[in-house]
C-alpha cells in the first residue's frame, strides 16, 4: 500500500483493514516489500478536496485493475477505505488468477 498524500498514513489504513471482515476472509495479507505483493494500492487526495482516489495495480503487469475513490466527509477515509476495496476483491481475484 503506497499513500501518495500527507492526510492518510499507510499504518492508519493498514490497522483498519485489520479490522475489517471481509478483507480478512479474503486472505490478502500486508508486505512492505512491493516484489512479495499481489497488488499494489496508490492512494491520493485530490486537491482541495474530500475525495481520496486510488488505484490497484498488478505489480508484475504494472496495470490497473481497479480503482474507486473514498469521501472522507462524515467519518475518515481510513474508516471508509475497507468496505470500498472489499467490493473489489472478487474482481481483483479474477484479474490475478489469470
Amino acid at each position: 500500500m503506497h499513500s501518495k498524500t500527507i492526510f492518510l498514513k499507510a499504518a492508519t489504513l493498514e490497522a483498519a483493514f485489520r479490522k475489517h471482515k471481509e478483507f480478512l476472509k479474503s486472505g490478502y495479507i500486508f508486505t512492505t516489500d512491493g516484489r512479495d505483493a499481489d497488488v499494489v494500492i496508490e492512494i491520493e487526495r485530490a486537491p482541495f478536496t474530500t475525495e481520496f482516489p486510488y488505484s490497484i495495480i498488478d505489480p508484475r503487469t504494472h496495470l490497473v485493475i481497479g480503482s474507486g475513490k473514498v469521501n472522507s466527509v462524515g467519518g475518515t477515509v481510513a474508516e471508509r477505505f475497507p468496505a470500498d476495496l472489499s467490493k473489489q476483491i472478487p474482481a481483483i481475484n479474477a484479474v490475478l488468477q489469470k
